[in-house]
C-alpha cells in the first residue's frame, strides 16, 4: 500500500544549548548503540530524487500513532538528505519500502531480555506497473532499556538515512548521541508534521 506522508513543518533549529550535568557530562556523552545491515548495489540515488513511501505490510497500518511517527520520520530523513516527496498523482524515481517493530528478546550482560525495536528500508527504482531494481536495503535495530518503539523511530530513521548506500558486509554497531542535532531535529519534524496532521484531521471531521 502506497502512501503520500508529507512533513509539512519543516523549520530550522535555534542554537541548542548544553547544561553540564553535575557528573561534569553533556547529554552528547549519553550515546545510543545502533545495530546496522545494510546492503547496496552499484547504482546510487541522485541528490534531489522524488521518493514515495511503501509499507511493506499493511496491517502496519492499524498501530495507528505509530504507523504514521514512522512515516513522517523516514519522510524527514529522506527530505533531510535532499530527497523530497513526489507530489500526488506523479510519478517518483525511486519507492522506499518501510517495515519496522518489536522483534525478538536479546539478552543483554547483567540484565534481563530486552526487545529490539527495529526499522527496516529498501529503496527500489520506480516502474510503474513492476517491481525495480533494488538500490540499497537495511535495517536498523536498539535495544534501549526502557524506549519505547515510538520513542526510537526518529534515531532510526537518521541513522538509517546516514547509512543507506552502503555495505556494511553483515551487521555492525555503531554509537550516536541521544541527542545528537541531527536526531533532535528530525524528532521536532517528525512531532511537528503530526501535530499538523492531527489538526488537519480535527478540521476536517468538524466539517462532516
Amino acid at each position: 500500500m502506497i502512501r503520500h506522508f508529507r512533513t509539512r513543518w519543516l523549520f530550522q533549529l535555534g542554537a541548542i544549548s548544553l547544561a553540564a550535568s553535575m557528573a561534569g557530562c553533556s547529554a552528547f556523552d549519553i550515546k545510543q548503540e545502533v545495530r546496522i545491515d545494510a546492503i547496496a548495489s552499484t547504482k546510487s540515488v541522485a541528490r534531489g530524487a522524488s521518493f514515495i513511501l511503501n509499507v511493506r505490510n499493511p496491517a502496519l497500518a492499524k498501530e495507528g500513532a505509530t504507523y504514521n511517527r514512522a512515516l513522517a520520520a523516514v519522510s524527514a530523513a529522506l527530505e533531510s538528505k535532499g530527497q523530497f516527496l513526489a507530489p500526488p498523482r506523479t510519478d517518483p524515481q525511486y519507492v522506499v519500502e518501510i517495515d519496522f517493530g518489536v522483534g525478538n528478546a536479546i539478552q543483554q550482560p547483567n540484565s534481563g531480555p530486552i526487545q529490539e525495536k527495529f526499522l527496516s528500508l529498501s529503496a527500489r527504482d520506480y516502474v510503474r506497473g513492476g517491481r525495480g531494481e533494488e538500490l540499497w536495503n537495511i535495517k536498523v535495530s536498539v535495544t534501549e532499556a526502557g524506549a519505547t518503539l515510538d520513542h526510537a523511530l526518529p534515531l532510526l530513521a537518521v541513522v538509517a538515512l546516514d547509512n543507506a548506500g552502503i555495505d556494511t558486509r553483515g551487521e555492525t554497531t555503531i554509537e550516536i548521541p541521544l541527542k545528537s542535532p541531527s536526531v533532535t531535529r528530525i524528532r521536532n519534524i517528525t512531532e511537528a508534521a503530526l501535530q499538523e496532521d492531527r489538526k488537519s484531521t480535527r478540521l476536517n471531521s468538524s466539517h462532516i
